[in-house]
């Protein structure tokens, strides 16, 4: 289960251009490992084609948190500004190209390039408030608004206005922190009244609106009314 990167700020291609210039080059095997927890981590990476994923993992073995990067994107800025232990792994989903730059290449053209580095600490932010947002959508709220909020977000358009997701529903439980029981109650519920066909490893939202309309209505029924805290002037 991945969350879609459609949204997610991307440096402009002269930015791009500059932090390629001084960066090494790795191809990477399909499945083959770039980065796991412990491993370096004042690193900046792009991918220059293909694509390549990341992910925690629990020590069950459960992914969490799933994103794949494809041409265009960076990644590791976080920890290459914090100098934080690099808690997530990454693999390439495909072959794949990918430019790595070094802290002591970064520092030396932010000190003489300003642009990039406003550039990412924009990227830093946006991904913040992606964070946010995910946690919002992901964590606060009840679980069937939590589910519905996440097929619609992981789904791409099949036809006839219908959105497909790839997904198993153990892979939704452990993206959400939740049983896979839990998730199958919701959908079944949802399929019932027309508004998902259910597949092996897959599901089809049917009608959209009506999905997220029925999610927040069982959370109406199901949930007790939450108390706002109020500002202090």
């Amino acid at each position: 289960m991945r969350y879609k990167t459609d949204s997610i700020h991307q440096p402009p291609p002269h930015v791009r251009a500059r932090l390629c210039a001084v960066s090494q080059r790795r191809t990477l095997a399909r499945g083959e490992v770039l980065l796991s927890p412990g491993s370096a981590s004042d690193i900046l990476f792009g991918v220059i084609s293909g694509a390549v994923s990341t992910a925690l993992y629990a020590e069950s073995g459960k992914k969490f948190g799933t994103t794949v990067w494809t041409e265009g994107h960076w990644f590791g800025e976080a920890n290459l500004l914090s100098k934080g232990s690099q808690p997530f792994y990454a693999e390439a989903v495909e072959t794949s190209d990918v430019a790595v730059v070094d802290e002591a290449s970064f520092r030396q053209l932010i000190a003489s390039d300003p642009e990039v580095l406003l550039h990412m600490a924009t990227l830093a932010a946006s991904r913040y408030m992606r964070l946010l947002s995910w946690v919002e959508h992901s964590v606060l709220r009840p679980l069937p608004e939590r589910i519905a909020l996440l097929l619609c977000a992981s789904s791409e358009r099949s036809h006839k206005q219908q959105r497909l997701i790839r997904a198993s529903q153990d892979s939704m439980a452990d993206c959400l922190g939740v049983s896979r029981q839990s998730i199958n109650k919701c959908l079944k519920s949802w399929e019932k009244r027309g508004l998902i066909d259910i597949f092996y490893g897959s599901i089809v939202i049917k009608d959209e609106t009506g999905l997220l309309a029925a999610a927040r209505q069982q959370t109406d029924c199901n949930e007790p009314m939450r108390q706002w805290p109020e500002l202090v002037n």
